[in-house]
């Protein structure tokens, strides 16, 4: 029998909890160095890139693809630096707060942009604007935010090169390129009067996956924005304890949405990129009433604007598009999900060469690829809701694809999938023009294992393939469609990786308690059998277990999760499970939460604990949980409904009543508070606290905008009234998650001493 938790026998180099802290999710070890917002140049003779030797601080290089040459496109002496900046501390608040929705933690520079259509570069640095006329280029400084009466935001430029449009304190600005003008105000009217013009609400931001809030028309002429009204909302106040400072500086006040109250409203204008022309306001509130959401807006051409809407509830969605020309308004497509939810993607691609579009659709159950609006006299019926056809169709989901993965000059579309299996993501091509009335064949074209993202070339005769998988860490190269691949850009060389020599964990299904037939994917990180036995161990469960979220891939992240690995080499079986709930098995997966958060997920995870139980893997009395935002949810809904089973949990960030989050993200899975009361009191640990026996810790970030630490000081005081005992471990100055390092080794060394403290008896 196995399961000690001694350090005796392990290896010399074992992970410290500063290695844990190093390197936390999107910066694993292995993932360090390699590059970031790949893009080819307008003549595709470079990629370009963003990397960090070091750290998190990151620089943006370029590679000739001819010859392999790797250069800095911008270095500190042209910036006027001795270094690029390694932490937050010169960011604006309104930056830090856009870096929260984005979960971003990399600095220096962050982010650049070509124009489409010409060989210029946008660079954003320290609140200012670069303009860099090709690789070779002199790096001229645009935009300087200090003649602005505030920070610079979302800074886009047009395909011609010529111009460069941002947001600054609330309205939308625009400058020549070439310096030949100061920046000039484009919109009006919401600075000063509590509205803003061209910047995408939290709402949008944090649970929509919409983060921009102006758009651009392909020749640069007009200008689509949305405004937003806020002052309705009651101003969620969240104060800075642990600032030197007092208020006004040390507090910061939110219009945070709360499930079952008002929204923002919100509008959607376009006007031209002249100062003081008239606004057109596109007719929201008229057409879809007071409460719905502004989801996507697309230029389709120069004179045509598409917008999505979306009903509050969030079971259906209509795409319109207004006409500049007519000045009217079409419907592209509707779709409705009644029994769950619609979805919401990015797949929107208005074809070039022919009428119509290609859009992603669940109407099967599962994520696909359709054409849409190209019927034609004498065709028959369509298969769907919205007349579309199928370009994909079967029972695994199609992940994405971008205007610039459509080849109509050779008539195929790419797209990334899970066609070759749940676990991975491969890129396919297939035909945009099938002959016969068979639907077209998919091709499978990366053949390496594991999870691929792609960037086409501007020609799409060349491909930037970034991919790894639980074997193996992070690697880039570029690929010829014609003769493979054709230079390497990356590959992970570690030494520390090295050293450490990780194990990938060993993937299984397991099957639910009340139907076989569906099979969970699982993931468990065993100890070393020479030093620890065959168990059963003592067995740490990390979850996540919500929505939009796998966390059983083939990718090297699952290998690189030091915390678990930590525990494994210390004799701990780590357990990962992807519930029902999670992400990329169809909309009947996801959606068998419905109306009852908290249920089948943690139904789902005591049903593989207690499959590993009975294989002799995990010890049943001695059984952890962890878990952060949403996982931290399950942690506390795991160790209260399963007192018996769950002898000791850490929930970071947790939501303890879901009618103390957002409106859209709780809504579309539990509807409001008035409608499913029921379900909000059945949902929300308060009602099970009272059960629980095992060790808990509680983490907070005293700054978090996202959960606010308001859910766990509601639970507290519901473990006060029951005589539940408690570990607080509170961080002042963090929001979401903790970013700095000195917070995160103590993290790390507080989480691991709770569950040996836990099962030392």
């Amino acid at each position: 029998m196995g399961g000690t938790c001694s350090s005796r026998g392990l290896p010399k180099n074992s992970i410290t909890f500063e290695d844990i802290a190093s390197f936390p999710r999107r910066a694993e070890m292995g993932r360090q160095g390699c590059p970031t917002a790949i893009s080819f140049s307008p003549d595709d003779k470079y990629v370009t890139f963003l990397q960090s030797e070091h750290g998190l601080s990151q620089r943006l290089y370029s590679m000739k693809i001819d010859t392999g040459d790797v250069e800095l496109v911008v270095t500190e002496k042209e910036l006027g630096i001795s270094e690029l900046l390694n932490g937050e501390e010169e960011l604006s608040a309104e930056e830090k707060l856009r870096r929260e929705r984005t979960r971003q933690l990399a600095t220096g520079i962050t982010s650049y942009s070509w124009a489409s259509n010409a060989d210029i570069l946008l660079i954003p640095f320290k609140n200012d604007l670069y303009i860099k006329h090709g690789i070779e280029g002199k790096l001229v400084k645009a935009v300087e935010s200090k003649s602005l009466p505030g920070s610079v935001m979302d800074p886009k430029v047009t395909s011609d090169g010529k111009i460069i449009i941002f947001v600054c304190n609330s309205e939308v600005y625009m400058c020549a390129t070439d310096g030949s003008s100061a920046p000039v105000q484009v919109t009006s009217g919401a600075r000063g009067n509590g509205l803003t013009n061209g910047i995408a609400d939290y709402v949008a931001q944090e649970e929509m996956d919409r983060y921009d809030g102006f758009w651009v028309n392909p020749s640069g002429t007009l200008l689509a924005f949305e405004q937003v009204d806020e002052r309705h909302i009651p101003k969620y106040r969240i104060m800075h304890q642990g600032s030197n400072e007092v208020p006004p500086k040390a507090q910061e006040d939110h219009a945070y949405p709360f499930a079952g109250a008002e929204n923002p409203k919100v509008k959607l204008g376009i006007k031209t990129m002249q100062s003081g022309t008239e606004v057109t306001w596109i007719e929201l509130e008229k057409h879809y009433g007071p409460d719905f959401y502004l989801a996507r807006v697309y230029w389709m051409d120069d004179d045509k604007l598409a917008y999505l809407v979306e009903n509050r509830a969030q079971t259906s969605i209509q795409f319109h598009c207004y006409n500049l020309k007519t000045k009217s308004t079409s419907l592209l497509l509707s779709e409705e999900r009644k029994e769950y939810w619609v979805n919401l993607h990015n797949i929107f691609i208005p074809l070039k060469t022919r009428p119509g579009f290609i859009w992603a659709s669940e109407s099967t159950g599962f994520q696909h690829l359709y054409v849409v609006g190209e019927k034609k006299k004498g065709e028959g019926k369509r298969e769907n809701e919205f007349g579309g056809r199928a370009l994909t169709t079967g029972k695994w989901v199609v992940d994405y694809c971008d205007a610039s993965m459509v080849d109509e000059k050779n008539g195929y579309v790419y797209f990334l999938g899970a066609k070759a299996g749940i676990r991975s993501r491969q890129l396919f091509r297939v035909s945009l023009h099938p002959k016969g009335a068979i639907g077209p064949p998919i091709s499978r074209v990366t053949r390496e294992a594991g999870t691929h993202s792609v960037v086409m070339s501007r020609t799409m005769g060349m491909y930037v393939d970034t991919y790894s998988s639980s074997n193996a860490p992070f690697k880039v190269v570029i690929k010829s469609f014609k003769q493979g691949v054709i230079r390497e850009v990356f590959e992970s060389r570690n030494v520390r990786l090295q050293e450490l020599k990780l194990q990938s964990p060993t993937f299984m299904y397991i099957p639910t308690k009340d139907n076989p037939h569906i099979r969970m994917c699982c993931a468990t990180y065993q100890p070393n059998e020479e030093i620890f036995g065959k168990g059963p161990f003592p067995t740490i469960v990390s979850v996540y277990g919500g929505p939009h979220y796998q966390a059983v891939q083939d990718a090297w992240p699952i290998t690189a999760d030091l915390r678990a690995q930590h525990f494994a080499q210390k004799g701990y079986l780590v357990v990962k499970v992807d519930n029902r709930g999670s992400a990329r098995r169809g909309l009947a997966f996801e959606g068998a939460l419905k109306h009852d958060m908290g249920s089948v997920e943690v139904e789902d995870q005591v049903t593989a604990l207690a499959f590993l139980i009975e294989r002799g893997l995990a010890d049943p009395q001695k059984v952890g949980i962890y878990g952060w935002s949403y996982g931290g949810y399950m942690s506390l809904m795991c160790l209260a409904k399963y007192p018996d089973m769950f002898q000791a949990a850490v929930s970071g960030a947790p939501v303890t009543h879901w009618d103390g989050y957002d409106t859209h993200y709780t809504e579309r899975y539990m509807g409001t508070p008035a409608s499913n009361p029921s379900g909000y009191k059945s949902s929300s640990i308060m009602q099970y606290a009272k059960n629980i026996t095992g060790k808990l810790m509680l983490v907070h970030g005293l700054i978090d905008e996202n959960v606010h630490f308001r859910h766990t000081a509601r639970l507290i005081n519901t473990l006060i009234r029951h005589r539940i005992d408690y570990r607080l471990m509170l961080f002042p100055d963090e929001r979401h998650q903790p970013r700095k390092v000195e917070d995160r080794v103590y993290m790390e060394q507080k989480i691991f001493e709770h569950f040996e403290t836990a099962f030392s008896k």
